[in-house]
């Protein structure tokens, strides 16, 4: 009985180690999405900024394409998050 609590008790040892892996990576991957989704927002907004409503029309592809992007890091942040 012991020698099976003693097996036991490393199990759980070894799931709560894997366990706070987990959570050290997950939010090293969110930190760099926040950081990356900090640079796209930047981006956008340089580029909203420099060309106006009018030239955003002609560079709607970029703009809608980095939206797009600025949205999936969006969603991916949320998913982690939660």
């Amino acid at each position: 009985l012991q020698r099976r609590f003693h097996l036991l008790e490393g199990d759980r040892k070894a799931f709560y180690e894997a366990s706070q892996w987990t959570i050290k990576q997950n939010k090293e991957t969110l930190e760099l999405m926040k950081e990356e989704n900090k640079h796209f927002r930047e981006a956008l907004a340089l580029l909203q900024k420099d060309r106006g409503v009018a030239a955003n029309q002609g560079a709607g592809n970029t703009v809608e394409r980095l939206t797009a992007e600025v949205n999936e890091l969006k969603k991916r942040y949320n998913e982690l998050k939660h």
